[in-house]
Parts: structure tokens; sequence; C-alpha cells
């Protein structure tokens, strides 16, 4: 039996729970126990939340906050929320990118933030104009 189909979550939430797991393993071996222990703490909040929301009674809202979505109908409102992140998250880098190159400091990675936005963002759009 594969281990995502005992879990309980969205592929998804078991990328970002695995994800905060292992950022916290490997910041306990570099001895950071303080990060460590953040890390995993937002792993299993983020699993606490995810196992909640898979319930009958769930309200829309959660759902749709927690990327569990039940239907179709909560795939298309999650894609407006998603669209509304993916301009703030533009605005944003591009707002970290000037004050990198003003103040000389994270130039690279503001950089490389900015860019891989801005592609991301252009394939999403490529591909919702396809769609429609």
């Amino acid at each position: 039996m594969k281990l995502t189909s005992r879990i309980p979550i969205s592929r998804i939430n078991q990328v970002l729970v695995a994800t905060f797991v292992v950022g916290a393993a490997a910041t306990a071996l570099a001895g950071n126990w303080f990060g460590a222990l953040l890390l995993f703490l937002c792993g299993a909040g983020g699993l606490a939340c995810a196992v909640y929301v898979r319930r009958p009674e769930s309200l829309d809202i959660n759902r749709l906050n927690a990327m569990e979505y039940r239907d179709e109908r909560d795939r298309v409102l999650a894609r407006h929320g998603f669209a509304a992140v993916g301009v703030a998250a533009l605005i944003l880098s591009v707002i970290e990118f000037v004050a990198a190159v003003v103040l000389d400091r994270s130039l690279s990675l503001a950089m490389v933030q900015v860019c891989l936005l801005t592609a991301v963002w252009s394939v999403a759009n490529s591909r919702a104009v396809k769609r429609s």
C-alpha cells in the first residue's frame, strides 16, 4: 500500500508537513534545537489542521485555508485565492529586490525569487488563458 493512501490529507499538505519535519530534523542535526522545535510544531500544527478540516461538517473557508478541497467548487474558489496570493507575492518580491539593490544585501536571493515567481506567474497565466 502506498504511503500517501494511508495519510488522510491532501498531497500538498503531505508535502508541506514532510518539508517541516525534514527541516526540523536537519535543524536539530545542526544543533539549533529552538529552530527544530519550531519547525516540528509547524508541521504538527499543519497536520492537525488538515486532519481537522476533513470532517464532513467543516466549513468551506476552513477547507480552503487548509488546502483540503472536497470538490470542484472548492478548487475553483481556491484558484481565486491563489491568484491573489501570487500577485501579492510578486509585488512583495519586487519590493524585496529593490530594497536588496538599494541596501546591497541579499541581492542574489532576491533576484532568484523574483525570477522564479515571475516564471511561475507567467506559466500559470498562460495555462489559464488556454483553458478559457
